[in-house]
Order: C-alpha cells, then sequence, then structure tokens
C-alpha cells in the first residue's frame, strides 16, 4: 500500500524567534527511526547529535516512563517514548541521573536492557526534550524538521502569531501560505512535517 505524503510546514524567521516552540518540544515530538537500535546509537544516527554531547551532557534519560542508565545497550523503537534531559537539581535529580550513584532508590521505575519494545523496525519514535536541553538541542530537531499532530500545529500558529507579522514567513508544501490558510488545512489532515528555518533574510 503506497504512504499518503503528509502536508510540509516551514516556518522562516529572519531572526531566531524559535524559543517560542521550545515548550511543544517539552510536550513531544515524532521522529524518525530507520530500525530499533540502542539509544546512543539513535541519537547520534537519527537525531545526528555529537556523541560527546550525548555522553557528558543527557545525564537523565527516559524511556517508555521509565528511567534508563545505559543508553548503549537499552533499545529503543517504532513506538516508544524517548524523554532527554540535562542534571536535575536535589536529589531527585541525582536518582534519575544516569548511573549515578542514588540509581538504586528507583529501581522500581527504572528501564533495564532486555525488556520488550513496543515495535520493531522503521517509524517513528516521540522525543520529548526538558530543561537545558531543549535550548541546546532542540533548534537543530526543528530545521532538521519534526512530525506534530494537528491539534499542536494549531497550538503552534497560535504562538507565533503572538509574534509580529514580520518576523516570521509560512510555507505550505513549498508554497507561500498565511497561518489562516494552514490553520483551514488542519481541519482536514490529521498530522503534518514542521520545519523551521533561521536566519533568513
Amino acid at each position: 500500500m503506497k504512504s499518503v505524503a503528509i502536508p510540509r510546514i516551514t516556518v522562516l524567521f529572519p531572526q531566531p524567534s524559535v524559543s517560542v516552540l521550545f515548550p511543544f518540544l517539552s510536550k513531544g515530538v515524532q521522529l524518525p527511526i530507520s530500525r530499533s537500535c540502542g539509544i546512543k546509537e539513535f541519537l547520534c544516527r537519527e537525531l545526528l547529535l555529537d556523541p560527546d554531547y550525548v555522553e557528558s551532557r543527557i545525564q537523565t534519560v527516559f524511556l517508555n516512563g521509565r528511567a534508563v542508565d545505559d543508553i548503549e545497550t537499552v533499545m529503543i523503537a517504532n513506538g516508544d517514548t524517548l524523554a532527554l534531559s540535562a542534571a536535575m537539581p536535589g536529589l531527585v535529580g541525582a536518582s534519575f541521573r544516569r548511573a549515578g550513584r542514588y540509581s538504586v532508590f528507583r529501581d522500581n521505575v527504572s528501564f533495564h536492557d532486555g525488556e520488550p519494545q513496543v515495535g520493531q523496525g522503521a517509524g517513528l519514535v516521540t522525543v520529548k526534550l526538558f530543561n537545558l536541553i531543549v535550548s541546546e538541542i532542540g533548534p537543530t530537531l526543528l530545521q532538521q524538521g519534526v512530525r506534530i499532530s494537528a491539534k499542536m500545529l494549531a497550538e503552534v500558529i497560535g504562538a507565533l502569531n503572538t509574534l509580529s507579522e514580520t518576523e516570521i514567513d509560512f510555507r505550505l508544501d513549498d508554497q507561500p501560505a498565511t497561518s489562516e490558510e494552514i490553520l483551514s488545512k488542519i481541519s482536514r489532515e490529521t498530522e503534518f512535517l514542521l520545519r523551521i528555518q533561521v536566519g533568513l533574510s
């Protein structure tokens, strides 16, 4: 069965005002995964993150709501939800830090290698970003393109409309469009591919 292409929304910022979209990255956006693999491999291969950054900066990882210690051996697959955060403060933050000294306190909510996965093969993974990770890798993910629901796109358009009209420019399937034209299409579609471009004149 032939797959149906989803509408592509491109938002162009003459200046980097992309931070208005950071709250949506905490809610979760969908990104492609070509095959089941270790979490670190997914972050480096699919999200194009530097391995050193992954090891040093992403200190808290949740897979399907459960804390992960070993991001190399724990597998991620189609249908999974991955949450990423820098080190969080306090005892709670220390408890959920990857392979931290206090990780024993949350063993009952930890993800262990070898547990059943949601799906296999190519598909989509929901990625959620929190605290400093949002501003550090969020713009890169948005420029690569993320898949979001029609409901979330409507919220995104609402947030963008709070900015000056001279700051943003919309494209729908590579053609110029207004926010009103995009909103009219939302009622006829279930999901969209959102891509951000910044620093354009």
